[in-house]
């Protein structure tokens, strides 16, 4: 059976899109499926792993995430936004915007070019505002032959992005009940409780809980090794706790001296709305902040893993309330423990598998940090092996279910 996995934000640096898509690519193929990866025309050919890609996207967020890597893009389609059917669009979408009519005409193109049938599946590892719209749209208007299965994992970052509406998301959800009215088979999976719980309330149905597949091998630690050090991987980010490192480095100073403990983090770009090059350059002369650039290659990035005692999640409560963090599930796999906000989506996973600290201020990070630097290694590793262990039937769990349900079994 055909599975095309279907990722639109898959251009330049964009979030870790790529790397989910890979994942879920290995997982399905171990399940004897035929896996076709779809990604954006803009898709570097550099970018992603040994995976073959199909770059026959349009990527419809622009507007919202700019990319400049269009230098090396493989444009499958000639440009026929313009002739978009109208017929389909009015039918199904309000406020419609050029982005929808766009992602709608190239989803008629991408049948065409695969003969997309009933006896297919699509699944959207991230799914997101106007791919997967515009793709409810489109089915809704098939003959049924034409339609294939769909699953869609939400992850709470762009279904709402819509260009034109502030209320993307509900629009989103529209579309999802207008198709299924006409017969499209649509299920949904969550990537974190909080989120779970939320589909359920809006969706009725039983909802799957779907993490990133576990890859690799846990690395360890020598946790008497000094530096401590907390890593914080990712492009540094208001929303991501980036204007408190400082404050908290500086209470770290006070309670363990230079030496003993050491913040890696990456830094904001400066073309961020909210950089301030003199808080920057107090990170770069702090003893205790390493700073790395806002972009590192993979290699660098899984050294920042390797190299770290815990990770450090200071998430932005009202931005990431249901969201989870790529950065939790690749610390899972890397056999890690976390330092996080409480009250987020990622709070609610590191509370179900017992392999972190929450916290609500930079104060409590400080004794958390203490807390950590005072296990042994024996109970740290006994900390993230039992939640890795978990994780995995976690998954294995609802992956096999979601298999059942794309094959018909």
């Amino acid at each position: 059976m055909r599975i095309f996995l279907v990722d639109h934000v898959t251009a330049g640096h964009v979030g870790h899109n790529l790397m989910c898509l890979d994942l879920f690519a290995d997982q399905f193929k171990s399940a004897s499926f035929d896996v076709i990866s779809l990604v954006s025309e803009l898709c570097s050919k550099s970018a992603g792993s040994s995976q073959s890609y199909e770059r026959v996207l349009h990527y419809p967020y622009q507007w919202l995430i700019p990319s400049s890597h269009t230098d090396d893009s493989n444009t499958i389609f000639e440009d026929q936004s313009h002739v978009a059917s109208n017929r389909l669009v009015s039918a199904f979408a309000e406020n419609v915007d050029s982005e929808f009519e766009k992602t709608l005409t190239n989803w008629q193109q991408v049948f065409e070019r695969f003969r997309i049938t009933a006896e297919d599946a699509i699944f959207f590892p991230s799914a997101e505002h106007y791919g997967f719209g515009a793709l409810m749209v489109l089915m809704a208007n098939l003959p049924q032959e034409l339609r294939p299965k769909v699953h869609a994992r939400l992850i709470a970052v762009l279904e709402g992005a819509s260009a034109k509406s502030e209320f993307g998301r509900a629009e989103l959800f529209k579309s999802v009940a207008l198709a299924r009215k006409t017969g499209v088979d649509v299920s949904f999976s969550a990537e974190t409780l909080a989120y779970q719980d939320y589909l359920k309330n809006i969706f009725r149905e039983d909802i799957y809980l779907l993490q990133y597949p576990i890859f690799g091998r846990p690395t360890v630690v020598n946790w008497k090794k000094r530096p401590f050090k907390i890593v914080t991987p990712g492009q540094g980010r208001a929303d991501k706790g980036f204007f408190e490192i400082l404050k908290l480095a500086n209470l770290l100073k006070s309670s363990h001296g230079e030496g003993e403990v050491e913040i890696v983090l990456q830094k904001m770009k400066p073309t961020d709305v909210y950089y301030r090059q003199s808080y920057v350059q107090s990170l770069l002369e702090h003893p205790m902040i390493s700073v790395k650039p806002a972009f590192v290659e993979e290699d660098e990035l899984d050294w920042m893993y390797r190299d770290s005692h815990v990770l450090f999640m200071p998430y932005a409560r009202d931005v990431y309330a249901q969201r989870g963090s790529a950065v939790f599930q690749e610390g899972v796999s890397r056999g890690r423990c976390f330092i996080a906000s409480d009250g987020t989506g990622v709070s609610g996973m590191i509370r179900h598998y017992e392999n972190g600290i929450l916290v609500k201020d930079m104060q409590n990070v400080a004794d958390a940090v203490s807390r950590f630097m005072g296990m042994s290694q024996t109970e740290a590793f006994a900390m993230s092996h039992h939640a890795r262990c978990t994780y995995q039937d976690d998954f294995n769990d609802q992956f096999g279910r979601l298999c059942g349900t794309l094959s018909g079994e």
